[in-house]
């Protein structure tokens, strides 16, 4: 992943009150591509940026866990369409590698859960 986890791209894409906190643990690496990493994340956080209005969206990558848990739309299936395509990818890219992908309901407020883990 890199020495830094760049989420600016994000920050400048959030609605006005959502903060974009980001966590990465010291020496983390991860078995996959720069680029697929980069995909995957960019898949997960634009949708946490598409359903977020208010709150905070947070993000932690360790080793064996990305983790991105936000105060948005909680997810259903009537959000599942919506999620659409950025997920599919996501999946077939994390089993590509060993990840398995856990999508929830944030477990202390209203919000979304994406959960992969090695």
């Amino acid at each position: 992943m890199g020495e830094e986890l760049d989420i600016s791209t994000f920050e400048r894409k959030t609605a006005a009150n959502v903060t974009l906190n980001s966590h990465l643990v010291p020496e983390t690496t991860i078995n996959m591509p720069p680029a697929v990493s980069a995909m995957i994340l960019n898949n997960l956080l634009s949708n946490a940026v598409r359903f977020t209005q208010q709150g905070h969206i947070d993000v932690s990558v360790s080793t064996n866990t990305i983790r991105i848990v936000d105060t948005g739309v909680e997810y259903s299936t009537q959000t599942e369409s919506e999620h659409g395509l950025g997920l599919l990818i996501v999946e077939r890219l994390c089993n590509g590698y060993g990840w398995s992908v856990s999508i929830g309901d944030n477990p202390h407020r209203t919000g979304c859960l994406v959960e992969l883990t090695r």
